[in-house]
C-alpha cells in the first residue's frame, strides 16, 4: 500500500527563511493547458493548495504531544495538523456545505496584512 504524499512534498520550502513553513510557496503545476476548462481547473487547484498563514492558541499539553509526534514519527507539525484537519473535516457535514455567496466574497476580499 503506497503512502499518500504529504502536503509538504507539494511545496518548495525556502531554507533561508526563519519560518520555513510560513514562507513556503506552492509549486507551479506541471500541466499542459489545451482548453479553457483546464485553465479553470488549474487555477482552482493552485488556489486550493496555496498556503495561508494561520495562527491559534493551543493547550501546552497538546503542543507537547504534537512535538512528540513530530520527533518520533518524523512528520512536520504542519503535515500533522493538515492531515488531522482533513480527516476530521471529511466526517463533518458542515464542511461540505458551500458558504453563501455574500459570505464567501467577504472572506475572499479581506485585506491582507502587510
Amino acid at each position: 500500500m503506497g503512502t499518500k504524499p504529504s502536503f509538504r512534498d507539494k511545496i518548495i520550502v525556502n531554507k533561508d527563511g526563519f519560518d520555513n513553513e510560513a514562507s513556503a510557496t506552492p509549486q507551479a503545476p506541471n500541466l499542459q493547458v489545451n482548453i479553457s476548462h483546464d485553465v479553470i481547473n488549474t487555477s482552482q487547484q493552485a488556489f486550493e493548495e496555496s498556503l495561508k498563514p494561520f495562527a491559534t492558541r493551543l493547550p501546552q499539553k497538546l503542543i507537547l504531544r504534537l512535538q512528540q509526534h513530530q520527533y518520533w514519527e518524523r512528520e512536520s507539525i504542519m503535515d500533522t495538523v493538515i492531515n488531522a484537519l482533513e480527516a476530521y473535516l471529511e466526517e463533518s457535514k458542515g464542511s461540505k456545505k458551500s458558504l453563501p455567496e455574500k459570505v464567501l466574497q467577504k472572506k475572499l476580499s479581506r485585506k491582507k496584512r502587510s
